[in-house]
């Protein structure tokens, strides 16, 4: 069963989450595995938060059932570099910009993590996300799972590949 993991959407996995056929950490583990495997080739990532997404999973296996759980809960997903994660590295896709903590989450990780997503890690984006391809000098370029001679795109290039490649079910 947990080769096809990757293969339910992220609708269905908070669905087996939910009714605990599934647990969020098995599925997180999932991911990370597909993550190590994959992205070597694509560079998707430019950053994994493995130790901080199992804790995350195990919590909202926990927790799952309760009113408060987001419609997502326990399904992982990564956020752009470009967002702010409490305690996670931003560089904004730039040389211009040392790897910063973020003190605390922005509106955009505060969204996600209220929808109940666990946070697996930060995907690429283009230089400050303005360029319509992610080729920075401060990784590999992010290339097109389906073909890798093509860029995957900017400025959310390092989401597509992620989503593409199925090393995540969803990327908000």
């Amino acid at each position: 069963m947990t080769s096809e993991l990757h293969d339910l959407s992220a609708l269905e996995q908070a669905a087996r989450i939910r009714d605990k056929t599934l647990r969020s950490e098995e599925l997180t583990e999932h991911y990370l595995a597909r993550i190590a495997r994959l992205d070597g080739r694509y560079t998707a990532f430019v950053r994994v938060v493995k130790h901080r997404a199992l804790l995350a999973a195990r919590w909202a296996d926990r927790h799952r059932g309760e009113s408060s759980n987001g419609a997502f809960h326990g399904v992982p997903t990564g956020i752009k570099d470009l967002y702010f994660v409490r305690g996670v590295l931003s560089q904004l896709g730039t040389r211009a910009v040392p790897p910063l903590p973020a003190p605390i989450d922005d509106a955009h990780a505060a969204a996600i993590k209220r929808a109940g997503f666990v946070v697996i890690g930060k995907t690429t984006t283009s230089e400050l996300a303005l360029l319509p391809v992610v080729e920075p000098d401060v990784h590999a370029p992010t290339r097109n799972p389906w073909n890798v001679e093509r860029t995957a795109g900017g400025s959310s290039g390092g989401a597509a590949a992620a989503v593409a490649s199925r090393m995540l079910p969803i990327a908000p």
